[in-house]
């Protein structure tokens, strides 16, 4: 694969999508932004890429690719994301915990079918929603290995990419990924991503990003990057501290 670094992404990751007078944690993003920046992508001659394609080295290389993504598979993907997209005519990746697939709140599987014949991305989040950095090796190539397997079942499609939950991955998860059959780790790392790498930061779109912030982000802004990534840092001890005293991951099999 070649991975020549001409053709570089910024990877735009959202965590679902708020309607006029809803509520929701820092990550969530109103609509009518997302519908806004979606406008200015088309105004700015700026289409998305859809990740296994530029990953293969499939679009054109002409300056930094723009690829959108959005984590956990809540129901406003389908609801409030999928309807915007559809209307700008950009693909997006979803990534799926396959254990919360029908929960309420969450995606159904023919929502997830619907979204994946209209041309956007399914891509695995893991099983469960736990940091797989806290699961023993046997545990985390089971959550991996399940999670593809299924959606791969119940879509008929090939699943290459993986989303680490909460950000947290380390050399042992990146290889267990890869043993998994997956081409690819995203992390939460802030950065520009490079076609055929196995490790591929993504950027977090919160409430709080401003329109200068996307931009920065957009231009990939080596100060900005270095910013969010000092921030990340003094946030990952308390936030992994927090995550020791929260339920396990179910117990699958391989």
């Amino acid at each position: 694969m070649a991975t020549s670094g001409l053709n570089p992404a910024c990877i735009l990751l959202f965590h679902g999508l708020l309607g006029e007078g809803e509520r929701g944690d820092r990550y969530a993003l109103p609509e009518r932004r997302f519908a806004r920046w979606l406008r200015q992508f088309r105004d700015e001659n700026r289409a998305c890429a859809s990740l296994p394609r530029w990953w293969a080295e499939e679009t054109p290389a002409a300056g930094p690719q723009l690829v959108l993504a959005f984590d956990d598979g809540g129901e406003s993907d389908f609801q409030r994301a999928f309807p915007r997209l559809l209307e700008a005519g950009q693909p997006a990746v979803f990534f799926i915990n396959t254990a919360r697939v029908g929960a309420p709140g969450y995606l159904s599987w023919n929502q997830i079918r619907e979204m994946r014949r209209a041309g956007m991305s399914i891509q695995s989040h893991g099983h469960d929603h736990v940091a797989l950095t806290q699961l023993e090796t046997s545990e985390l190539d089971a959550q991996l290995q399940h999670s593809r397997r299924c959606l791969e079942d119940r879509l008929g499609d090939v699943v290459e990419f993986l989303s680490v939950p909460y950000g947290f991955w380390n050399r042992r998860v990146h290889i267990s990924a890869l043993r998994a059959g997956y081409r690819a780790l995203c992390t939460s790392q802030t950065g520009l991503a490079q076609p055929g790498h196995t490790l591929l930061p993504r950027n977090a779109v919160r409430r709080g990003t401003s329109d200068l912030g996307l931009q920065a982000l957009l231009r990939g802004s080596r100060g900005y990057f270095a910013w969010r990534r000092l921030r990340a840092g003094a946030l990952a001890a308390p936030k992994q501290l927090l995550l020791r005293c929260a339920p396990r991951a179910s117990q699958v099999t391989g």
